[in-house]
C-alpha cells in the first residue's frame, strides 16, 4: 500500500532559500516524486526568484526550471547563447528589461497573474525579498 506525504524540496539561491511541500509516495523501496510534481516545485520556485531581486544565480535558475537551453533563451531575447553564459556567470551584466521578460515567462508558466507596474516599480526602487520563502506548489501550463 503506498500513503502520501508532503515533504519540502528546497533550494538556495542566490542567498535566498525557497521550500516547496510536495506530494511524495511512500512505498517499500522509500520516499518517491513524481517528476510533474519536482518540475512544478522547481517552476514555483522560478517564479518567486523572478519577484526580484535580479542576481546571475536566479537568473540560471529560471531558465533551466522553464527548460530552455541558452540558445534558444538567446534566440528569443536577440542574443547570443554566448551572453546568456555570461550573464548567468556574472561576467556581464543584464539589464532590468531582460530580468523582466524572463520572469514574465516563469510567472506565465507557472500561471500566476502579477501586475508589470508593479515589478517594475520593486526592481526600481530595489526591494528586497525575504531570505526564507515557504511557497505553494504551481502546476505547469
Amino acid at each position: 500500500m503506498q500513503t502520501s506525504i508532503m515533504k519540502p524540496i528546497t533550494r538556495k539561491v542566490a542567498g535566498r532559500t525557497y521550500s516547496v511541500a510536495v506530494p511524495f509516495v511512500e512505498t517499500d523501496d522509500g520516499l518517491t516524486c513524481s517528476l510533474e510534481n519536482a518540475q512544478a516545485a522547481e517552476l514555483s520556485i522560478a517564479a518567486a526568484i523572478a519577484e526580484g531581486p535580479p542576481s546571475a544565480e536566479g537568473f540560471a535558475f529560471i531558465r533551466k526550471a522553464l527548460g530552455f537551453t541558452a540558445a534558444r533563451l538567446g534566440e528569443l531575447l536577440g542574443v547570443r547563447a554566448e551572453t546568456i553564459s555570461r550573464w548567468e556567470n556574472d561576467a556581464s551584466s543584464f539589464d532590468r528589461a531582460t530580468w523582466l521578460a524572463l520572469g514574465d515567462l516563469a510567472l506565465e508558466r507557472a500561471g500566476l497573474k502579477t501586475s508589470t507596474l508593479a515589478r517594475l516599480e520593486r526592481l526600481a526602487r530595489g526591494a528586497d525579498a525575504p531570505k526564507h520563502q515557504e511557497l505553494h506548489l504551481v502546476h505547469a501550463l
